[in-house]
């Protein structure tokens, strides 16, 4: 198990937005996640990476579709709470499943000398 990181290592939090929480749209039938336990594990590598300056970037999706709840025009839109952008943090908005794809997030990451991704 790795426990310490170097400086070319970043977190990457995908889409840590509050429309992940409407169920009835992303559970299918039986309306349950499959990791409810995530967002405390993003915390916990949030909190360790800020404490130890390292960096952290993240993916924010604007989707395309009407009825999605992760459009920033929403409310869900939002990020959740206890992830909020700090000025020295990567946001790369996208409309598509990756963040890597039409946006500048590989050139970003690689200006900082990242090498490697926690995500």
């Amino acid at each position: 198990m790795i426990t310490q990181f170097s400086s070319d290592t970043a977190l990457l939090l995908v889409d840590v937005q509050k429309g992940v929480d409407v169920l009835e749209h992303w559970g299918g039938p039986t309306g349950r996640r499959n990791n409810p336990d995530a967002e405390s594990y993003m915390l916990r590598l949030l909190a360790a990476f800020r404490h130890n300056g390292l960096t952290i970037a993240y993916t924010r999706h604007d989707s395309r579709e009407a009825a999605s709840p992760l459009k920033f025009s929403l409310p869900t839109g939002a990020q959740k709470e206890g992830f909020e952008v700090q000025p020295t943090d990567i946001v790369v908005e996208k409309d598509v499943n990756s963040g890597f794809i039409g946006t500048d997030l590989e050139i970003q990451l690689r200006h900082k000398g990242i090498k490697r991704l926690v995500i």
